[in-house]
C-alpha cells in the first residue's frame, strides 16, 4: 500500500485526509498538499517549510544534507518545542505516520516532533528544546528543510579601497596626509 507521501508526490497537488481517533471523538482533516523541493511535502496554507521524515536514527541536518537542502527552523518553530501538538500531528499524518494521539512531553533530547519506531508512537517533544541535530536510533524526526543559500558572487561593485587591501594578502592601514600650508 502506498503512503500518503508518495501518492502526494506521484500526482502532483492533491487532498489528504486522514481520521485521527482521540478520546470520545473521531476528527477527520483534509489539507490540500503538493511535493516540494524534489521529494518533500508542502502543506498548502497550512504550515510554511518544506517536510520530509527522517530514517530512524537521522538528525534534522542529516535529512536536511541528504537532500542537498538545509535545516529550516520551522521544525523548531511550527511541530516542535515552540509550535503546537496539532501541527506536528498533522504533520506527522500527512507524512504517512500518525497511529494515534500524541500526548506533549519531556524527551531525551530536542526531537521534537518525531516518531519512535520502537514503540510505535507518534511523539512531541516540548522539553528539551527542538534541535537540528537531535537523533535516537529508534526516532523518525520530523523536519522542515529548504534550499541552501548560496554564497554571495563577488563582484567589481561596491568594492572599496579598504577591501581590495584585505584581498591583497594582509591589512594595511591607510593614512591620509594633509598638507599644510
Amino acid at each position: 500500500m502506498m503512503t500518503r507521501r508518495h501518492i502526494g508526490w506521484a500526482l502532483g497537488t492533491i487532498l489528504v485526509g486522514f481520521t485521527m481517533a482521540l478520546p470520545g471523538k473521531a476528527v477527520a482533516e483534509v489539507y490540500a498538499i503538493e511535493p516540494c523541493l524534489d521529494t518533500g511535502t508542502r502543506v498548502i496554507g497550512a504550515f510554511p517549510g518544506c517536510w520530509f521524515l527522517g530514517d530512524p536514527g537521522q538528525s534534522c541536518t542529516e535529512v536536511c544534507t541528504s537532500k542537498g537542502l538545509a535545516y529550516d527552523d520551522n521544525t523548531r518553530t511550527v511541530a516542535g518545542s515552540d509550535g503546537t501538538m496539532d501541527a506536528c500531528m498533522t504533520l506527522q499524518g500527512v507524512l504517512g505516520v500518525l497511529t494515534g494521539g500524541c500526548q506533549p512531553g519531556v524527551c531525551t533530547d530536542g526531537f521534537g516532533c518525531s516518531y519512535n519506531t520502537a514503540t510505535k508512537s507518534p511523539l512531541y517533544c516540548t522539553s528539551p528544546p527542538t534541535t537540528a541535530d537531535a537523533a535516537n536510533g529508534d526516532i523518525e524526526r520530523v523536519c522542515a528543510c529548504m534550499q541552501r543559500t548560496p554564497a554571495p558572487a563577488l563582484s567589481h561593485t561596491g568594492v572599496t579601497l579598504a577591501s581590495l587591501l584585505l584581498l591583497g594578502g594582509g591589512v594595511w592601514l591607510v593614512r591620509r596626509r594633509e598638507r599644510r600650508s
